[in-house]
């Protein structure tokens, strides 16, 4: 089984030229991943209060957009995501395999009810001439 695993790497800049401060947030962009992200791992470099705080997640949905909020900041496992989907046609072909999917099972049932419903007929059928010693 081969395993291929990429590490993608965002950082925040705290200041650029003219002292202007960068947004407070990071966006990184994995390009078109069509399998799941196994781990995401968010990282805040250490400060004089703390060492390195990390948490990291893990299977994430591919084509969605993750929101992490580190709050309350010194405790990383109280850090909560957020998974934005955006729905596409993919919702509309699942929908249609999964209709599809039904009508066949549905039909498979109806056909296996419909024999066993005919052997039942037989059955009672056969059972009904035959003569009972007990009604004497």
């Amino acid at each position: 089984m081969i395993h291929i695993s990429f590490l993608f790497l965002a950082v925040q800049m705290s200041q650029s030229g003219q002292l202007t401060l960068e947004l407070p947030y990071v966006i990184i962009g994995l390009g078109a991943t069509p399998n799941f992200v196994e781990k995401l791992t968010v990282a805040i470099p250490p400060n004089s209060q703390s060492n390195q705080l990390i948490r990291t997640y893990t299977q994430m949905i591919p084509n969605s957009q993750i929101v992490v909020v580190p709050s309350p900041l010194m405790n990383p496992e109280k850090w909560h995501s957020k998974l934005f989907l955006t729905p596409s046609r993919m919702i509309l072909h699942t929908g249609i395999a999964l209709g599809a999917t039904l009508i066949v099972l549905a039909g498979v049932l109806a056909i296996l009810q419909y024999r066993e419903k005919i052997e039942d007929d037989r059955e009672r059928k056969v059972q009904s001439q035959r003569f009972h010693y007990d009604a004497l």
